[in-house]
């Protein structure tokens, strides 16, 4: 697995990458030198928060691509876990996939690969704040009885 993720990381303009479980929890990385373990689980909870909602409105995404001004994050949903790759904005899209489809695919060949992503295997979830509920509310905001 962490061959994969270095091989993925040897890319031009790749700065590192790192799967995530279906909880957000990192799996595995190989990440740029200034992220913290922190910082990944923060984003790895982002892209699955993203992928559930996606999947909830019946449109479920394969892959994600979220370009920025100095920064790419790209996405590869594998079910059991999400591989999210930070990049260059001048990344090859084309090279990037065509290595990523390489190392999936050899994922998936790789029994220890398979037993290492079984122990992360959850529901893909996301705690979320509850946006209705006010502090100290019992209901809804908005929702109270006026008589």
């Amino acid at each position: 697995m962490e061959a994969g993720l270095k091989e993925i990381k040897a890319l031009p303009n790749v700065f590192g990458c790192f799967l995530t479980s279906n909880r957000g929890r990192t799996i595995a990385a190989d990440p740029p030198l200034e992220l913290t373990e922190e910082e990944l689980e923060s984003i790895g909870a982002a892209v699955i928060q993203v992928l559930l909602g996606l999947e909830t409105w019946g449109s479920p995404a394969g892959e994600l691509d979220f370009n920025y001004q100095r920064s790419r994050v790209v996405v590869r949903d594998l079910d059991q876990a999400a591989l999210v790759m930070i990049c260059s904005p001048e990344v090859d899209p084309a090279m990037l996939r065509l290595t990523v489809n390489v190392v999936t695919r050899r994922w998936q060949d790789e029994s220890r690969v398979q037993d290492r992503l079984q122990e992360f295997s959850d529901e893909r979830m996301v705690d979320l704040p509850d946006l209705f509920e006010q502090p100290g509310a019992s209901e809804p905001a908005g929702s109270e009885n006026q008589d």
